[in-house]
């Protein structure tokens, strides 16, 4: 009996220490992953953080490049616009110059038309005006 309590009580501090030991190393091993997770988690937010800013300057680019693009346009599309204008200007005045020609022209034949060819010509001279002065705008 005396070898059986001693051998149970030899396997009962084994046991003990061999639990005391595993408990030890769980723990080492609970602390390790816990501290890899944090690590983990840091190197995530990290990559988060430089994904976001990759993203921000990207947009800032993309936004510069439409505004460039928009200012170009509108550049352009004013450009257009003065050579539309300085062509309707010159057909303007070129129009203006030949009605100012033939108003002259009419002056000059009222001055020595009968008085039935008078009414047409004085017609066709407040047409003449008319146009003259909607071209003045």
């Amino acid at each position: 009996m005396k070898k059986t309590v001693l051998l149970l009580g030899t396997l009962m501090v084994v046991g003990g220490l061999t639990f005391s030991s595993c408990s030890k190393s769980t723990k080492e091993e609970a602390t390790e992953t816990a501290e890899s997770a944090k690590q983990d988690m840091k190197d995530a937010a990290n990559a988060a953080e430089e994904t976001l800013d990759n993203v921000a300057t990207d947009i800032k680019q993309g936004a510069n490049e439409a505004v460039s693009d928009v200012k170009d346009a509108a550049n352009e599309a004013g450009a257009k616009i003065d050579e539309k204008i300085s062509k309707l200007n010159a057909a303007a005045k070129k129009e203006y110059d030949a009605i100012e020609k033939d108003l002259k022209k009419v002056d000059e034949d009222i001055k020595n038309a009968t008085a039935e060819k008078k009414a047409e010509l004085q017609k066709a001279k407040e047409r003449l005006e008319k146009r003259k002065k909607e071209i003045l705008g």
